[in-house]
């Protein structure tokens, strides 16, 4: 028992690319089309201001934890000169103070030295996921802001990849009890092409304009015969008898004689 209808071809995944620092771009590290894998480097950013910043930090926390230091020397001496009556006790808790606001300045600095490094790392846009990047709109010299509504590209994952297919919500009862059963497959058709998947979504509401229920079936796509996009010819397999009764589509009216005494006739013996 199947259903037949017009599906359309979903990318996996789909990420945007774009910068989370205001800065300009330095060069394109892929070409546009190209396949990509994890972690592979596609666009790297002007560091260079933010090279400077970090070394700056780094090295303002050297300096606070020369103070620090100085800090704590100057508690054990008020303390050791508290224990033989020659200092005060307001003496020994300034230095103490003293310490806790520089100890406390250092961990502040040393926050930012991170925040500035963890920046440093955004300039080098790497992929995410696997899949094809499309048309990169920025080139290099230009500039670009984490405010920009506008991705340098968009990376797609088409393998595998989806199809979805809306179906009447009057079969969800049995597409959700063959699901239970098992895996329910989906066949996806694109010119001569055939593809097969199972059903991996189902939508959590019917379309009350069309009452229908959208479902995606993930399907393997190694030769990338399905682009994001298409429009394919799905088939839901519900369910599979094999000992069903069947009977066969009565021929086409132009190919049976008007004259009763014409019409060929066959018997088979018993």
């Amino acid at each position: 028992i199947t259903f037949s209808a017009v599906g359309t071809v979903q990318p996996l995944a789909s990420v945007a690319l774009k910068a989370r620092v205001d800065t300009q771009i330095v060069s394109i590290e892929v070409e546009e089309g190209a396949k990509v894998k994890v972690g592979d480097l596609l666009v790297r950013l002007d560091d260079r201001t933010l090279k400077a910043q970090l070394a700056q930090m780094e090295a303002q926390v050297a300096k606070d934890d020369a103070q620090v230091a100085q800090a704590e020397r100057d508690v054990a001496r008020y303390e050791d000169l508290l224990a033989r009556k020659i200092g005060t006790e307001v003496q020994k808790d300034t230095a103490i103070t003293q310490l806790k606001a520089l100890r406390a300045q250092r961990e502040a600095d040393a926050a930012q030295a991170l925040n500035i490094k963890t920046q440093l790392g955004f300039t080098e846009i790497r992929a995410t996921i696997p899949g094809r990047i499309g048309s990169i709109a920025a080139k290099p010299g230009a500039l670009v802001r984490s405010a920009d509504t506008v991705a340098i590209a968009t990376i797609n994952q088409v393998d595998p990849i989806l199809v979805a297919v809306a179906i009447p919500q009057a079969m969800l009862p049995e597409l959700k009890e063959a699901i239970a059963k098992g895996p329910v497959a989906v066949e996806a058709m694109a010119g001569n092409t055939k593809a097969t998947g199972t059903v991996a979504f189902i939508e959590n509401g019917v379309d009350l304009a069309t009452g229908t229920v959208m479902i995606k079936a993930k399907m393997d796509n190694p030769t990338e015969a399905l682009w994001p996009g298409a429009f394919v010819r799905a088939t839901v397999t519900l369910s599979n008898d094999p000992k069903a009764l069947t009977v066969p589509l009565a021929p086409a009216a132009s190919s049976v004689s008007a004259n009763p005494a014409s019409t060929p006739t066959s018997s088979t013996p018993l």
